[in-house]
């Protein structure tokens, strides 16, 4: 039986820094928080490097902040530790620690996938409409030359009865 503290779980923890730190220190505050992880034996599994964006409301009158997220593996009991210990950290705004099942990481990554299906099918979409627009405009222009056409026929007519 497998004990509960060599049982990994999976995290993914998110995470507002705050703007009053400097663009070169950001890096150095995320490798604190990577150190913390792997200092409570957790493993990093993927990481997003923080950007600069906007909050949607005010944080301690802040109204931006780099975000970034981890997915992380660790033994369960010391998720509490690592979220405690980002709550006492005052350059981090807001932060947000959630364990992960294998069904959700699943679905994560068939959701990334589906993404991109979506994209190549507004794509073809897109050429399709391009395409039946282009069949209308020739459409168009050929309907105008049998319009042209028959209008020169009735001219035609006309000046024949006329001049009867």
């Amino acid at each position: 039986m497998v004990s509960e503290e060599t049982q990994h779980n999976l995290y993914e923890l998110s995470y507002f820094i705050s703007s009053q730190v400097k663009d070169d220190e950001v890096i150095s505050h995320v490798n604190k928080i990577k150190g913390l992880i792997s200092g409570k034996k957790g493993e990093v599994v993927k990481e997003e490097m923080p950007h600069k964006r906007r909050l949607a409301y005010p944080i301690n009158r802040q109204t931006d902040g780099f975000f970034g997220y981890f997915h992380f593996s660790s033994p369960a009991g010391n998720a509490k530790e690592i979220n405690d210990s980002l709550s006492l950290d005052p350059l981090i705004l807001r932060h947000l620690l959630i364990s992960v099942d294998r069904k959700q990481i699943a679905q994560m990554i068939k959701s990334t996938q589906s993404v991109s299906a979506q994209e190549k099918v507004k794509k073809m979409m897109r050429k399709a409409k391009e395409e039946e627009s282009i069949f209308k405009k020739e459409d168009a222009v050929s309907h105008l030359e049998e319009h042209k056409v028959e209008l020169e026929e009735l001219d035609k007519k006309l000046e024949e009865i006329l001049n009867k």
